[in-house]
């Protein structure tokens, strides 16, 4: 899909960091790192003797944006990012 959207020059926007890998312009997605960090809290927990019903039930909070700097060139993009 990646390599479609460049020869039509499209702009593809992608929910993973591997699918910016593959060309996408932007991707926005949770981090993956911050959720396997907050899995292991959880299993963790359980195998101390939590109950799992008993465990809160939380988000993802930490967010990343991606745009890979020879993609943007590319397309004669520039991206800014911050206030």
């Amino acid at each position: 899909m990646a390599d479609l959207s460049l020869r039509a020059r499209l702009l593809l926007f992608g929910g993973a960091r591997e699918q910016c890998e593959a060309g996408a312009l932007v991707c926005y997605a949770n981090n993956i790192t911050a959720n396997f960090k907050a899995s292991a809290v959880l299993v963790d927990h359980v195998l101390r003797g939590a109950h799992p019903a008993e465990l809160p039930m939380s988000q993802a909070s930490i967010f990343e944006a991606i745009a890979p700097h020879r993609l943007t060139n590319r397309v004669s993009l520039h991206v800014r990012f911050g206030s």
